[in-house]
């Protein structure tokens, strides 16, 4: 993980992506992957988050998800 509040933004970005919060529009593929990395980092409450949302997704919708979660982590992101 870049720094040991890293999961937490990732966390964070989720929560606002599954519920709209801030002004920021509800996207629950954004949401999945900022929830995958965040679970990736250690946070388990982040499992939680995702699995909740997971039942309102296509399984599409998961695997575009997991997609981009590789896709960041490709670019570099460091997950843990």
């Amino acid at each position: 993980m870049h720094s040991g509040d890293e999961g937490l933004r990732w966390l964070d970005l989720g929560i606002r992506y599954s519920s709209g919060t801030d002004d920021t529009r509800i996207d629950l593929v954004e949401a999945h992957k900022w929830f995958n990395l965040a679970a990736m980092s250690g946070l388990d409450t982040a499992q939680e988050w995702r699995s909740e949302i997971a039942t309102d997704m296509t399984a599409r919708q998961i695997a575009q998800a997991q997609k981009a979660a590789r896709a960041f982590v490709a670019m570099g992101a460091r997950v843990n």
